[in-house]
């Protein structure tokens, strides 16, 4: 007969972790041994689905409800005089811009610690806010 184990309460370390010191203590994960992710993990992966449907919507847009053979530039100019699709235009670039800096500072990170990876990120951030710039300078900047 094999008699079950019973849990053992484990005092937590002083620097918040659990005995085995992979998980802070006070979090519900899912997992025995799992790794709570940072909140950049967690948007990069939200902002990906947003995106997935927002780029579609943008697509039927452009090429499935109009014909392409008819699309100029003054086309595009008359979509961006409607305030909903600029809008729409605006935030699905500025999400893409938000996503694929985090996931690239993410990745920055990955690296091995030191000096270099700490420019590669001030790198990422920078380059991002640059485009988040200059996205907005053009959405308000155009009439």
């Amino acid at each position: 007969m094999v008699t079950p184990e019973l849990p053992v309460a484990v005092e937590p370390a002083p620097d918040g972790t659990d005995a085995v010191g992979s998980t802070p203590t006070g979090t519900d994960l899912a997992e025995p041994g799992a790794v709570a992710r940072p909140w950049s993990w967690h948007f990069v992966r939200v902002s990906g689905l947003f995106l997935a449907v927002m780029l579609v919507v943008q697509f039927s847009v452009a090429f499935l409800t109009t014909d392409i053979a008819r699309t100029t530039a003054f086309t595009v100019t008359e979509r961006w005089h409607d305030l909903t699709w600029r809008t729409f235009e605006v935030l699905t670039l500025l999400l893409a811009v938000a996503h694929g800096t985090l996931a690239l500072r993410s990745a920055a990170r990955a690296g091995a610690p030191g000096p270099r990876s700490v420019v590669l990120q001030v790198v990422v951030l920078a380059l991002g806010a640059v485009l988040v710039v200059a996205t907005l300078a053009v959405a308000f900047t155009l009439h």
